[in-house]
This record gives structure tokens, sequence and C-alpha cells, in this order.
């Protein structure tokens, strides 16, 4: 399901200076401005004029924006008209914040702050308090970001400043979105909506219409998702806002794919993708094409769906935007898989995990080509300058035997001069020999350094995966099999003990190698200060805050483009005492397989009607169940919700999996094709009857056997044990 992923990118937060679309109406007021600028006399009305052209400029050209504030500053300073300082510097913040300067952008808001205190202009500080609340969100600081927005509501009803006040009414709504409780967010969008509609603000109606509907949605009111959505529409319609419209018309299309009405669904964003050809706005045209190829895709037309991908593949790498490309080498990966084209589907499968590690460390492996592309060049300089050198050489004795041919008489001068030519070429190509080997052993000490380098991370890895005297001590039958695909994982265990608790979770990290080892690294810290410090032993309380500090430690906002960075992970907690089981999942499901039902052996859905509990597999000896996860990773979502924990009275002789997507997703086989979920369920469970020990050892031949040539694509963490 994709469309959420989409429309929480286009949910409003509103800021206090007006967002300016440009147009020929625009045009013709910056250029009416500029005239009255070179006439003015009056130095007030000329810092007015250059912050009128600063906040049409801010969401056009950052560059123009930042000239016209600071020639605003440059004149309330040689002026001393400190008076309009506030809306300067809260001008300059507002630039600063949208090119990444955020500190800088927070100390000259407070600035702004206290000449706004000092002159006692409530709206500026109306304003300031809300905007340093958008900047506190953007930094995931969501207690502080309703703090401000609350200071800027109260400032704002002493003044009856209306405006300020509708903005702070709906940025606490997307706040509250954030944090997942969606009936305050609805109450507080239409709090907001109420003061739009007082202002006659269409546009900002518009935009809350837009807010609301994404609400509905979360509370499964799909009617009023609809209802909401037409109603921003139709304002967009009025207003020949194209861009709006675009996206509103995509938003519905995505919906109706939802709904599986697939004509109405290829209507709409046929139409979103014509506007945003004749607006030119390639990223939104890259979303357009990809929710055309979904359409055809889910109607099988996999020839379309094919056509409409490679559209938006040419767009992604025109505007070098790797997350798209990644998204899109996935789609057409699934695309052949399903269309029975399995080497093209390995092969956009191999690209799809290829770009997954440049998006997980740019830097890094940037350093690495720089470093070989260095190498291979000063390799083939020298070897084409020893070509050369010989060439010229050969040239230089036929020549000189010529000469020596026709006159005897110049011979021995031309013989001994022949002599020291060849004297100093052999010194010039020595030298040049000598250079090459010192830059060889110049690139080979660096690749050493690297290789070491990388063996050290895997040390610090090791080191900090847990130590097996831990399970020992609480389990006596278990098996890990851990295949990193390189030196370094992205896959990671983990497990603790303490007062007859046993907790343990599997985890697999966007990317491997390097990038995933980084995330690893992370995951493992973190779950140390929860579970090892804080003692926290719920399941479901446990994802909560390892999400957060994840969203936390990488910034992330969840906005359009944003590295999807983060993990997958089942983790579990074994009371000793009681001997049960508790399960929360983000993406990875457990399985446990229970000896046969008698009399003193019970079917787990005895215990508990749980709709994520799925019974697979049956024979008379035994049962295989799967307790499905949340569909939701550790990392910021469209869809945040807290992680469900699933209880079960365990038995005697039960055994849990818990396994990465590693050796289900290996390409092998005679046809190159996935091993696939079911073949690793079945071997699982025929094989269960065995010692852990044994268990593991059919898991490695089995995978060494069905990969055969082929290379392993991704790590392998699969960690078996019996109760």
């Amino acid at each position: 399901m994709t469309l959420m992923k989409r429309l929480f990118f286009y949910i409003y937060f509103f800021i206090s200076a007006i967002t300016v679309l440009f147009s020929q109406n625009t045009e013709h007021r910056i250029d009416s401005l500029k005239l009255l600028l070179k006439d003015s006399s009056d130095v007030a009305l000329t810092i007015h004029r250059n912050l009128l052209l600063e906040k049409i400029y801010r969401n056009i050209n950052t560059d123009s924006s930042f000239y016209f504030a600071k020639k605003a500053l440059s004149f309330a300073i040689k002026t001393h008209l400190d008076r309009h300082l506030d809306e300067i510097y809260a001008a300059i913040a507002a630039n600063n914040k949208l090119t990444g300067n955020i500190k800088k952008a927070e100390n000259l808001y407070k600035k702004s702050l206290w000449y706004a205190v000092k002159f006692n202009d409530s709206s500026t500080i109306a304003n300031v308090y809300g905007d340093l609340g958008v900047l506190y969100f953007d930094q995931g600081q969501y207690k502080k970001a309703l703090e401000y927005n609350m200071k800027s509501i109260e400032i704002a009803d002493k003044i009856n400043y209306l405006y300020s006040k509708g903005l702070a009414l709906n940025n606490i709504g997307l706040i509250y979105y954030m944090l997942g409780d969606y009936d305050l967010s609805l109450a507080y969008y239409n709090k907001a909506l109420q003061i739009k509609k007082k202002l006659k603000d269409l546009s900002g109606i518009a935009l809350l219409y837009n807010n609301i509907a994404i609400i509905y949605y979360y509370k499964n009111n799909i009617d009023k998702v609809f209802m909401y959505f037409h109603k921003a529409l139709k304002i967009w319609r009025k207003q020949q806002n194209l861009r709006q419209m675009a996206l509103t018309l995509a938003n519905l299309g995505e919906l109706y794919l939802e709904q599986k009405d697939l004509n109405k669904a290829l209507g709409y964003v046929l139409h979103a993708d014509e506007i945003n050809e004749g607006l030119k706005n390639i990223h939104s045209q890259i979303y357009t094409k990809i929710l055309i190829g979904d359409i055809y895709f889910n109607r099988k037309r996999y020839f379309k769906a094919q056509e409409y991908y490679n559209k938006a593949i040419v767009l992604a790498k025109e505007i070098k935007s790797n997350q798209d490309l990644h998204d899109l080498y996935k789609k057409m990966s699934d695309l052949f898989e399903a269309s029975g084209d399995i080497q093209n589907a390995y092969k956009y499968y191999k690209l799809k995990t290829a770009i997954q590690d440049s998006l997980l460390n740019t830097d890094k492996q940037k350093a690495i080509e720089e470093l070989q592309t260095k190498y291979e060049t000063k390799k083939k300089k020298q070897e084409i300058k020893l070509l050369n050198n010989q060439k010229k050489l050969s040239d230089e004795i036929q020549r000189n035997q010529k000469i020596i041919i026709l006159s005897l008489a110049g011979g021995l001068i031309l013989v001994l001069f022949l002599v020291f030519i060849i004297i100093k070429r052999n010194i010039e190509r020595q030298k040049a020999n000598e250079l090459l080997a010192k830059k060889n052993d110049e690139i080979a000490h660096q690749k050493e350094e690297l290789t070491s380098s990388i063996a050290y991370a895997k040390r610090i890895q090791t080191a900090m995966l847990p130590q097996y005297q831990i399970v020992d001590k609480s389990l006596k039958d278990y098996f890990i099999l851990f295949k990193p695909k390189d030196m370094v994982s992205g896959d990671f265990f983990w497990w603790t003990h303490f007062d007859n608790y046993t907790i343990l979770s599997v985890s697999d990290c966007t990317g491997h190698g390097v990038p995933g080892a980084f995330m690893s690294i992370l995951g493992v810290s973190f779950l140390r200060e929860i579970v090892s410090k804080e003692k926290i032993i719920h399941p479901g309380t446990i994802l909560n805050r390892l999400r957060k500090e994840i969203i936390t430690a990488l910034h992330q906002k969840g906005i359009y483009g944003e590295q999807k960075d983060g993990m997958d992970m089942s983790l579990i907690t074994i009371n000793h005492s009681t001997n049960t089981l508790q399960f929360a999942g983000a993406n990875n499901s457990i399985y446990i397989i229970r000896s046969d039902v008698s009399e003193d052996k019970k079917d787990i859905n005895d215990f508990q009607e749980e709709s994520r509990i799925k019974k697979e597999l049956s024979n008379n000896e035994k049962t295989f169940y799967e307790i499905k996860p949340d569909k939701m990773p550790i990392a910021i979502f469209f869809k945040m919700k807290p992680f469900n924990t699933v209880e079960i009275q365990l038995q005697s002789s039960d055994r849990i999996y818990l396994f990465s997507d590693g050796y289900a997703d290996q390409f092998g086989g005679q046809n190159g094709k996935k091993f696939k979920y079911k073949p690793f369920k079945n071997l699982l469970f025929e094989n269960s009857h065995k010692p852990m020990k044994e268990q593991k050892d059919v898991l490695e031949k089995t995978f060494v056997a069905w990969k055969n040539n082929f290379e392993q694509i991704d790590d392998i963490t699969i960690v078996g044990i019996k109760i």
C-alpha cells in the first residue's frame, strides 16, 4: 500500500510568511516593486518593499530572497530604524532555515523575538513563536514545537490576530498527527478551518481540507477522505492552481488504486501527469508516472507498466534522485518476476541493492570509487608512458641503423650518440618504473588500510554482539545462523537475560556492508540503553522507544526524497517464571512450531483469538504458526502507530524462529529465482524435529546448494530456539 507514503509528504505545515507560487501576476508584481524601489526616498517604505520582495522570492529563488532581506537590514542599520529589525531578522531566519542553517535560523528568530518584545510588536511575537514551533518540529522536538505554537495562540488571542492563530492551530494538528493522536489532530484542524473560513482564505481552506482528508484516511473513513479531497480539488480548480490540482488529483488516483477502482485511478493520475508535464515539475512527474506504472501493474499490463517505470527512471536519473531510482528498480524487479523474466528480475534487484548501499553511505562509496579510479588512471598513464618510450627507442634504433649503413664515416659518432640516448632512455624508464612501483605500493597501502579499517569495524561490530554465555544460561538448545554478505553486516542479533526474563531480537538494517554495519551498531547501542539499563522488557514499548531514538539520531523528518534509513526487527521476551512469550515485530514475523495438539498440548489460538497468528502448516505430529508483525519499520514512516505486542503461552518443546529476509530473497536454483518464504517455511517444518544444531547444518547446506554460482545478495540471520 503506497497511498499514504505519498500523501504524508503533502500534509501542510503553515508558516508565517505567505507562500507565493510563481505566475505572470507574481512576475508583474516583482517588476512593479523593483521600479518603486528606484524612486523611493522614504526609508521605511524602502525597507517594507525589500521585505515584500524577500517574501515573494523565498519559495522561488533563495539567493534573491537573501539579497532583499539583507538590503532591508542594511537600510535599517544605516538609518537606525530598529523598529523594523524584528521583521527583518525573522525574514533572514526563514531563509537560513530553508538553506539548512538550522542553528543560525534559531538564533535569528530569537533575535527577532527580542526586538519584537522591545517594541511591543505582538503580531510579530505571535508569528515568530509559530515559526520557532515549525523549526523545532522539523528537528523532531515535538514537545518544544507544541509549546511555541501554544505561545503563538496565547499572544494571537490577546490581540485577536486570527491569521497567526490559524497557522498555529493547523501546526498543532500536524504535531498530534505525527504523534498518532488523530482525534486531537482533527480537532485542531477543524478549529483552524473555522478561522480560515472567517478570513475567506481559500488557499488555507483547501490546504486544511487536504490535511483533514489524510486524518480520515488513518481513521479508516474512506468516504470522508474522498469528500475532503474533492472539496480541496474544487477550490484549486476555481483558483486555477495547477500545482495543487495535480497533487490532489494524484492523491485521489492513488486512493482509487488502493480501492481497486483501476479505471478511475488511471483517469485521475493521467490528468495529474499531464498537468505536471506542462509545469515541467520533474519530482511530481516521477511520482505520477510511478503511479501510472503501478496501476498498469495491477491490471497485469506489464508492458505498459514497464513503459511508465522507464519514463520515471529517465527523469530520476536526470535529477540524480537515487531514492526514486531505488524504489523504481525494486518495482522493475517485481514486474519482471511477475512476468516470468527471471534474468531481468535479478538484474534490477542487483541495481536496487547497489543503489541502496550508495544511499546509505554516499561519501564513503565515493571515496572508494575515487581511490580505485586514481589507481586505474595512474596505472594506465604509466603503461602508456612506458609503451611510448619503448616505441620511441625502437624508432631511434631503426633510424640510426640506416644512417650507419649509408655513412660509415659518421657511424662512430652516431653510435656513441645512440649509446648516450639509450642510456638516458633506460635511466628515464627505470625512474618511471620506480615511480610506478612507488605509486602502486601507495595504492596497495591505501587499500590495505581500507581493508584493515573494515576489519577493525568488523571487530567492533562483533564485540558489540551479545556473548553466547548469556543465552546459554537460559536456553539450552538453540542455533544462530549468521552469514554476512560482506566483511561486516547490516543484520544483527541481540539478546540479554535478567530477572528470569530473556529478551532476544533479530534485526535487518537498511543496506549491508559498512553502511548497514553503522546502522546495526546504532541499533545495538540503543537496545542496550533501553533494555539493559532501563530494564524495559515489554516488546512493543521497546520498539516504540527504539523508533523514537532512531528518528532523532538520524534527524528524520519524512520529507520527499529523504533517505529511508532504519531497520526491520522481530523481538521476543520470554518469561521463564510463567513460560510465556511476548512478541512485537517491525515488518519481521516469527515462526513457532508446536508438537501435536493432544490433551496437554494446546493450540496457540486456544489462549487468545488473535488475527495476527496464522496457522500455516500442519500434520499429525506438529503445527506451524506465523506470528505477523506490524507493517512499519523502526524509522520514520507515513503511518506511525504504536507497535503491538502479542502474548503466547509456551509449551514444552515449542520451536521458535527469528530471521531476516536474506535467506528467502536469495537468487539461485536451476532457473535463477528467489528461494522465497514458502520453501523456507517447509524447510523449517520438515526438519524441526531435529536438534537445533542439526537444523542449522541443514539450513547452511540447503543455502549453499541453492545459491550455487550466484552471488549472495544480502546478509542472512536465522535464530532458532527450543523451549
